[in-house]
């Protein structure tokens, strides 16, 4: 819900908001709600329906959802790519395309760029003897040591792709179009060895990709583009293996165990070598591995285009996860490396993720938010959500029963962030604050269907039902209703879709043509019938009791009497600075009611309902014959809400009804709107996140669980 602020952080709030806000302005809401005082009681006045409405946009800006031309978590920052990555010196170093090297001291945070001397781009890094070497796109091998620079030449005119080591203090080159080249540095010169080949073997190295060192069998490893796996014997100066893999995918990283198996990263997945034998690891699944890493007790860490996985035995089940079930591995993996602790740190363009032994991080390109995160693996038989349900007139307390609720369902929610403007990293951080509160229901607006299914997995990692609300104006045609829904079912997800937002408020309508109920209708009957017809579960939300009756008359006039056995309502309680007791109007906690009664009256029984907004905000005072709301109250009245579902009894001493499932204070977090638990600049709700953080665990009882 946005908030009408005073002055300057009025005008400052509006203006950055306004094409983005999730909610209305409640409460002083006022201007364009019409909310009056007037002895004793709230009332409600909505704009004249019937006036003539300035005309609504056509074309394009009709349509909510549609593609973007650029991915906007993308369009934030065009990071370039990660080129190369070495843990040396206690520090994480990375390079990019832009040229850049960095230092990152991953203990304080502290980090130091660096730029070769002659401005190539680093394509390959090793970390040897206490020194950093960096193969470049210009063919040299530059070392950094004690601060200084020194370069030598290693390819002729080509990239160093790849870099190996040996005790020796030689470093071994992949340099394509021209082979295997070994570079010595020493104190008065450096010697550079193209290593001789002919024939076949001649003709596979031009195409080298990729080394690797196994200093038991004091052999180089080398890996082609075309799949081809050559041994190097450095003792005796020979060739002494040469095979291709099954399909010839492209090999781009090695790994050589000790003595052991040599393990490959391919377009085709992850292959290991031993002993003559060619094995495909089941981590592959079809999918390209890029790069490797090896600890010291065996397992084998991977990285591919989208997915990681960790690896005991080529041969054994891996543990996979993969973008689609964890968006925040999204870009984030083209490189492993191992710290000196032997724990991996995946680099991607859009930051990291690390296993520090207990708990998975996540860490944006510009190492300033993280979030912890527990990986999933892949949705494996998924159990789709209901779609029949039984009659609500024949068996209501049946119905009821059949809508999916979270493990451990509590009533407890929270309403997410107010607009779309969130990454995965952002979500992340969000729920983890929502795992922290103990909730298990929340609101989500989302921008689009992309959007969603880089969101969804997130919550249903963390057990959390969602609300979930694209961001769609009243006299908008979202595209993508039916493709949301059959994506939330395919992962088992319960379907719980708020068709539109609040259109009674000019807020909602953005300026761009007045508030008009034929509009809105026009625009929901359609999306109804899509939504329900994919399966999903049909969310009205409608601010006053008014309009709501209007809503299901027109469904029931277009025939739609199938849909409301798969229909709930959102509605939004906030309680201005009324107590939870409140019961003179719907200004206040207890208001859901007044729209319990239209539905009873218009379809004979009352709908399932989450509050997906709702509380109070510090500082309000609408009606003067109750204290303004400070962080006590704040506090205590939240709480005393939490408790109906714990208690089974409303603040007014009624039964809490079956139908409620759930309430989702307004708001988790915001850098501008006081009432935001999280991150204001009015500051945390500290009280009362400390309050309902220390409530003791339960699990909400309903009628049928106390048989009669």
């Amino acid at each position: 819900m946005c908030v009408l602020m005073e002055g300057a952080q009025r005008a400052q709030r509006i203006k950055r908001w306004t094409q983005h806000c999730a909610g209305v302005i409640l409460l002083l809401v006022v201007i364009s709600a019409g909310i009056a005082v007037a002895r004793g009681g709230l009332s409600i006045t909505t704009p004249d329906v019937a006036a003539t409405p300035t005309a609504c946009p056509a074309g394009d800006r009709l349509l909510a959802g549609l593609p973007q031309p650029v991915d906007l978590e993308a369009e934030q920052r065009d990071y370039p790519e990660a080129t190369a990555a070495t843990w040396a010196d206690g520090a994480l170093w990375t390079a990019n395309e832009s040229g850049l090297l960095t230092r990152w001291n991953t203990q304080d945070g502290s980090y130091k760029q660096y730029r070769i001397p002659n401005g190539s781009v680093v394509r390959s890094l090793v970390a040897a003897d206490g020194q950093l070497v960096a193969g470049t796109d210009d063919g040299s091998l530059w070392l950094l040591s004690s601060g200084r620079w020194q370069s030598a030449r290693a390819c002729a005119d080509v990239a160093v792709t790849s870099i190996a080591s040996d005790p020796t203090g030689a470093f071994w080159c992949a340099c394509p179009g021209e082979g295997l080249v070994k570079v010595t540095p020493s104190q008065d010169e450096v010697n550079r060895q193209v290593i001789s080949a002919s024939g076949r073997v001649h003709d596979a190295i031009q195409d080298i990709r990729a080394v690797a060192y196994d200093p038991a069998l004091a052999a180089v490893w080398i890996a082609t583009r075309s799949g081809e796996l050559l041994r190097y014997d450095t003792h005796r100066q020979q060739w002494a293996e040469h095979l291709t893999l099954p399909g010839q995918p492209a090999i781009y990283a090695l790994l050589a165990e000790p003595g052991g198996p040599v393990w490959a990263a391919t377009a085709g997945g992850l292959y290991t070598y031993h002993d003559g034998s060619v094995h495909s690891c089941p981590a592959s699944f079809g999918a390209a591995s890029r790069s490797l890493a090896r600890t010291a007790d065996g397992t084998v860490w991977v990285a591919g285009d989208d997915r990681i996985a960790r690896v005991t035995d080529c041969g054994a089940s891996p543990s996979v996860y993969t973008d689609a079930d964890n968006p925040l591995l999204l870009d984030r993996h083209r490189l492993v490396v191992l710290d000196e602790t032997d724990l991996p740190w995946f680099i991607g363009r859009h930051g990291k993720v690390h296993f520090d032994a207990t708990s998975w991080i996540a860490i944006d390109a510009d190492v300033r938010r993280r979030a912890t995160f527990v990986p999933v693996e892949p949705v494996q038989d998924a159990v789709s959500p209901p779609r029949a349900f039984p009659s609500p007139r024949a068996s209501y307390v049946d119905w009821l029963r059949t809508w999916p609720r979270p493990s451990g369902d509590n009533g407890r929610g929270m309403h997410f962030l107010q607009t779309h403007q969130y990454d995965a990293i952002e979500a992340q951080r969000q729920i983890n604050r929502l795992v922290q509160l103990g909730v298990r229901w929340t609101t989500v607006i989302y921008r689009d269907h992309t959007q969603l299914r880089r969101t969804a997995p997130l919550f249903q990692a963390a057990g959390i039902a969602v609300i979930w609300r694209p961001f769609v104006r009243p006299y908008q045609s979202y595209v993508s209703w039916i493709e949301d829904v059959t994506f939330l079912r395919q992962r088992g997800i319960a379907p719980y879709v708020q068709l539109y937002n609040e259109p009674e408020l000019e807020q909602e309508w953005n300026g761009l043509c007045a508030v008009n109920r034929e509009v809105y209708l026009r625009m929901l009957l359609p999306a109804v019938r899509q939504v329900y017809d994919a399966g999903g579960y049909v969310g009205l939300q409608l601010m006053t009791p008014e309009w709501l009756r209007a809503t299901l008359r027109a469904m029931k006039a277009a025939g739609m009497h199938d849909v409301f056995d798969r229909v709930f309502f959102i509605p939004h309680l906030h309680g201005l600075n009324h107590p939870p007791h409140y019961t003179e109007d719907i200004h206040g906690v207890l208001g859901f009611r007044e729209f319990a009664r239209v539905f009873e009256q218009e379809l004979g029984f009352v709908p399932v309902m989450v509050a997906g907004e709702g509380g109070w905000r510090p500082g309000e005072q609408q009606d003067n014959r109750f204290p303004a709301i400070t962080e006590a109250l704040h506090r205590d009245y939240h709480l005393e809400v939490f408790n109906w579902f714990r208690t089974g009894r409303l603040s007014d001493g009624e039964p809490l009804p079956d139908y409620l499932f759930a309430f989702c204070p307004w708001l988790i977090a915001d850098p501008v709107d006081p009432a935001a638990w999280f991150d204001s600049a009015a500051g945390d709700r500290t009280l009362t996140i400390e309050a309902v953080t220390s409530l003791a665990t339960f699990e909400r009882r309903f009628s049928w669980d106390h048989p009669r």
